[in-house]
């Protein structure tokens, strides 16, 4: 690739970069004004008991479902799944306890909770329940930058050259180019490179990566 082909492409990125963060903060702006809110009462409820993922046992007849060091979850072992059918049934508990709700979803391995549809007493229920950690509306968040646009020189700058707010992206036509990867580089090998002549390999599996390397045309395992 020539330098010039290479600051070329650089200018297009920046391109590219600009009017899309141009387009979306115009886009932001009319979200904020003229979108509906959302009125719908979906909330977030996080219970007290740990999740599977960090369950260290405590409950009668309930073993410990925390992984080892370097180890996952197993979500097909019995342990995981009578822990688990135990935590959405506290959910279930919990709703019917406030006086019912509309249950949308359990979560129970990295987050113990569930999200509902629940009337104000409802949620004013649940938030005096001992074990209920924390009760959450549900919202829209409007993505947002403020520094991107400074950074790259959008406002007075290429912004502004290229339409402003109103014609940003208008008649461009943004091209990527993708080289792809050789995987026989010698750069993905896990051989010690700056010897030819040591066959050793010394980048191995690292701990707790269950993947495997595929082979694929031209490409074998030995690569």
């Amino acid at each position: 690739m020539s330098l010039a082909f290479a600051r070329a492409l650089r200018q297009l990125a920046v391109v590219a970069t600009s009017l899309a963060l141009g387009v979306a903060v115009a886009q932001s702006k009319v979200n904020e004004t003229d979108a509906p809110k959302r009125g719908n009462n979906l909330y977030i409820v996080r219970l007290a008991h740990a999740p599977v993922v960090a369950y260290t046992g405590g409950v009668a007849g309930l073993k410990a479902t925390k992984p080892g060091l370097n180890k996952k979850i197993d979500p097909n072992s019995s342990a995981v799944i009578d822990y688990s059918n135990y935590l959405r049934g506290k959910h279930d508990a919990a709703i019917a306890g406030a006086g019912g709700g509309r249950k949308v979803y359990s979560y129970v391995n990295v987050f113990n909770g569930f999200a509902a549809e629940l009337s104000d007493s409802a949620v004013a229920a649940l938030r005096a329940n001992p074990d209920v950690l924390r009760v959450e509306k549900d919202q829209i968040q409007q993505l947002d930058t403020f520094s991107t646009p400074q950074f790259l020189g959008i406002p007075g700058g290429i912004w502004q050259q290229l339409g402003g707010p109103e014609r940003a992206g208008e008649d461009v036509i943004v091209g990527v180019i993708d080289s792809g990867v050789w995987p026989e580089n010698p750069s993905f090998s896990d051989r010690d490179i700056t010897n030819p002549h040591d066959n050793r390999v010394v980048y191995r599996q690292i701990p707790g990566w269950n993947g495997k390397c595929e082979p694929g045309e031209a490409f074998a395992a030995s690569h």
